[in-house]
């Protein structure tokens, strides 16, 4: 789980401030073609988030990266869990966990 907060940092951290979302956090917290369970993806992405604004010194990216943990996260996670649906019936390769 370490090394998903630290990617997930980086992202925060280096990621241009127009393409910065929650969704590109929660597709870097697939590992294996797995999407893990609602409950660990948003602990991982809280953890990077207050690690990154520790570091963060400019204003913009920090209210940036703060709108992030404010996004829906439920229903980012439910958009990308079901559009792993074809993958999961062997039409592509990630699959998720839990339905």
């Amino acid at each position: 789980m370490v090394h998903l907060v630290f990617k997930i940092k980086e992202l925060l951290l280096e990621e241009p401030l127009e393409s910065l979302c929650g969704a590109s956090a929660i597709y870097l917290t697939i590992g294996n073609n797995i999407l893990s369970s609602f409950e660990q993806v948003r602990d991982i992405i809280e953890r990077a988030i207050n690690s990154s604004l520790l570091k963060i010194e400019e204003i913009e990216r920090k209210i940036k990266v703060s709108e992030v943990s404010t996004q829906d996260m439920g229903k980012l996670y439910c958009i990308i869990r079901v559009a792993q649906i074809p993958n999961n019936l062997g039409f592509g390769t990630p699959k998720c966990t839990n339905y």
